[in-house]
């Protein structure tokens, strides 16, 4: 999805930071919509974790992708599970936090399924070359 051939290190870090950017105003804007669709205050709170979930999520992906640049593979393939696995652990410790709490967990997940999908959007269309 993200093409980066023929770009240089620099270009491509800063790549990452605009996607990283316009993924954070899309939390905003998700979290925004999401305060007017929500009456109640659990809602809300249950809501923002799910922003919170999904711009972490981003922040993970997309930093280990710039410290990626110019790592040999096998460092690079134990990179991307320490990734995966953060990614993971700050999904569980998020949910088992809200479920301790007794907050609701549905909201959290559409929140962070909606910025996943507004992310692949954001990967597919504006980091897209050939524009």
């Amino acid at each position: 999805m993200l093409d980066v051939n023929g770009r240089t290190d620099a270009e491509i870090k800063q790549l990452l930071l605009r996607v990283w950017l316009r993924q954070l105003a899309m939390g905003l804007l998700v979290f925004a919509a999401g305060c007017l669709l929500v009456t109640s205050g659990a809602g809300r709170v249950a809501l923002a974790g799910g922003v919170l979930w999904g711009v972490l999520d981003g922040t993970i992906l997309l930093g280990g992708t710039g410290r990626a640049l110019g790592v040999p593979l096998l460092r690079s393939r134990a990179l991307r599970w320490r990734i995966f696995l953060c990614r993971v652990a700050t999904g569980i410790a998020l949910v088992v936090g809200m479920l301790c709490l007794k907050l609701r967990v549905a909201e959290t997940f559409i929140a962070f399924m909606v910025l996943h999908i507004c992310f692949l959007i954001n990967l597919k269309i504006f980091t897209n070359p050939k524009k």
